[in-house]
């Protein structure tokens, strides 16, 4: 039987490695072995960076759907993950939560359009854009016609007010920046420089902008459980410093925006299962030859997985 999760282990107040005991499981280890066991109900409000559903996007390229498939695996009769969503970008964000899902994820505590259950709810996430947001300070008004950091306190009050949960933390999923802007017409024209500096960029100005934003609510709502879960860094860092380095950007990348390929949502959930599991993804996880992952990451899952843990 799940086991209901309800901390990650991690630290609220930090964005480092530091792993600490889980006040409901055994499952946290230090080196990250995986235990299963866990029950975790989650509901996003998200873009692209976190489910690409349009293009060449199929359910093959949803963290959700992958984050389904990695836990389903998992030792002690598998973890368990539920997940609504709100697909768009934070000036479009609704509540109350409605009933929405991706192919094979959804939640049992969202019905219609309403409050009712969604107190049942342990992880509210919330997914940056990438090519408005940054360009201005989270407590600045952008060009989407609002302001990062108290845009997120009103939906961050929403849910206090009519779904409060003690056990709760809301996350901000640190998704990955453009890849327009470095030369490329296409991903085709991308090169090892252009790559090397988007990567640069990214775990600079580009981090820090969304690691500002989870530092303003954290001011402002001192007494709650807020964190980030940054994907982009530990992205970036498999990027440059693992074999994914040796796959061309096409193999990766729909476009500069950039939607990914499979492969590319799946290295994604992988940063985002350690961040909400507190665990290592199932050891010898079987692939399915339909789902789309390059063969050099397959063939490497362990090494990939093991050095994603140590980053994030």
């Amino acid at each position: 039987m799940a086991q209901k999760s309800t901390s990650s282990g991690k630290d609220p107040a930090s964005s480092d490695r530091l792993r600490l005991p889980s006040s409901t499981s055994s499952a946290t280890q230090s080196d990250g072995k995986p235990q299963g066991g866990q029950t975790l109900d989650t509901y996003y409000m998200l873009n692209s960076l976190h489910n690409h559903d349009a293009g060449a996007g199929n359910a093959n390229t949803s963290t959700g759907n992958w984050l389904h498939r990695l836990a389903r695996q998992a030792p002690n009769g598998g973890n368990i993950i539920t997940m609504g969503s709100f697909m768009g970008f934070a000036n479009g964000w609704e509540l109350p939560p409605r009933d929405a899902g991706q192919e094979e994820i959804r939640s049992p505590y969202v019905r219609g359009t309403s409050w009712t259950n969604a107190n049942q709810i342990e992880v509210v996430g919330f997914v940056p854009d990438n090519f408005e947001g940054p360009r201005f300070a989270p407590d600045k008004m952008s060009g989407l016609g609002f302001a990062y950091t108290p845009r997120l306190l009103q939906l961050i009050d929403a849910w206090e007010a009519n779904a409060p949960n003690a056990n709760r933390r809301y996350i901000v999923y640190a998704g990955w920046k453009l890849l327009s802007g470095y030369g490329a017409t296409s991903v085709a024209a991308l090169t090892a420089p252009m790559i090397s500096n988007w990567i640069k960029d990214s775990l600079g100005p580009y981090d820090a902008w969304q690691n500002l934003i989870v530092a303003q609510l954290r001011a402002a709502r001192p007494k709650l459980d807020i964190r980030i879960h940054n994907v982009n860094r530990a992205l970036m860092l498999t990027y440059r410093d693992t074999v994914v380095n040796t796959l061309p950007p096409t193999v990766l990348f729909e476009d500069l925006a950039p939607h990914g390929y499979p492969t590319f949502y799946f290295l994604a959930a992988v940063a985002e299962y350690i961040e909400l599991f507190n665990e290592k993804p199932p050891e010898k996880f079987v692939f399915n030859t339909t789902w789309g992952v390059n063969p050099i990451v397959m063939s490497n899952y362990q090494k990939i997985v093991d050095f994603i843990w140590d980053v994030v």
